[in-house]
């Protein structure tokens, strides 16, 4: 055999051996079936669009809509942050807003937390909150200095809330939808509607070859 073959033999072997360490490689980064048998992975996967998502992830909502109040008189105008995060497959929320007559209002402001029940599929995410908070805001009392003028308060009062969210998906982590929402406090009761806009932390890359945290289908939930 020429020099030449020996060679080539050598150059194909090697190569045979560094595919076979590299499929050994990743068949054996792959994760126990101990993993898969339980109802709860933190870092569990799912590809779409060829593209990998966290399904257990946390999201931000950013709202702006209306509600009536028990102590205004008009339709107050209201803006939101809300940040919706997990311990295990419980979720919980913490809320920022504010409301008046105009969008950048500060008449009320509202700082909230809450627990609550998400279900989210590949093109909706649904959510529903309760909880309590703090409330804080400005009204106008008779000036005792000046009879038939009105000056400034300040009240503060504890308070209770619900809220129930419907988003639609444009993307697996990016969506817009519809918000209801109520608050009691001893100051007011106030309930309305928003609009809001959805982006979660799902995202994780694009699809590999072998995607380890993606639940293979011998061990699909029941």
């Amino acid at each position: 055999m020429s020099s030449y073959n020996l060679v080539y033999l050598h150059i194909k072997k090697v190569n045979c051996l560094i595919i076979a360490l590299f499929f050994a490689s990743e068949i054996s980064a792959q994760l126990d079936s101990t993993v898969w048998l339980k109802s709860y992975y933190r870092k569990e996967e799912i590809i779409y669009n060829n593209k990998r998502y966290r399904i257990y992830n946390n999201y931000l909502t950013l709202g702006a809509g209306y509600a009536n109040s028990s102590f205004r008189n008009d339709i107050q105008k209201t803006i939101n942050v809300d940040f919706n995060f997990h311990i295990r497959k419980l979720y919980f929320q913490s809320s920022f807003m504010i409301s008046g007559s105009d969008f950048l209002g500060t008449s009320d402001i509202e700082l909230k937390g809450g627990v609550g029940y998400r279900k989210e599929q590949v093109k909706n995410n649904m959510a529903a909150y309760v909880g309590a908070g703090y409330s804080t805001g400005a009204y106008a009392v008779p000036d005792p200095n000046n009879p038939g003028y009105t000056m400034g308060a300040i009240y503060e009062a504890p308070l209770i809330y619900a809220c129930a969210s419907y988003v639609y998906k444009l993307e697996y982590d990016i969506g817009a939808g519809l918000e209801l929402f109520t608050s009691y406090s001893t100051r007011q009761f106030m309930f309305g509607g928003k609009l809001i806009l959805y982006f979660s932390g799902a995202y994780r890359g694009p699809k590999k070859t072998i995607n380890k945290y993606v639940r293979p289908l011998k061990y699909a939930k029941k």
